[in-house]
């Protein structure tokens, strides 16, 4: 994942914190499957996050047979799952100061 593809997510999943819609990562095409599939994958995985089913079930959409694989797919993408997470959880916290 490179530091474009990155910024495209980062972005997209703040917007989807509080307004999930399954409907836009499918339509999502600012970046790969795999590393839209990936992230889906890591939110449902995290406690913070929110919209696990639906992340499941998009994950499953976008690469079938990969739920339950995480960690495969996110080394073929390339996803640096703690730098994300860190940069996620700065954009959602400047997000709701933003929105106070």
């Amino acid at each position: 994942m490179d530091r474009a593809s990155e910024t495209a997510l980062l972005n997209f999943c703040v917007k989807q914190k509080d307004g999930f819609a399954a409907q836009k990562w499918h339509e999502f095409g600012a970046v790969k499957n795999d590393e839209l599939a990936a992230v889906a994958l890591f939110l449902a995985g995290v406690d913070w996050y929110g919209h696990r089913e639906e992340l499941l079930e998009v994950a499953e959409h976008l690469r079938p047979g990969y739920v339950g694989k995480f960690s495969q797919l996110a080394k073929e993408s390339a996803m640096d799952c703690s730098r994300f997470s860190n940069m996620l959880k700065m954009r959602l916290i400047h997000n709701d100061k933003s929105l106070s």
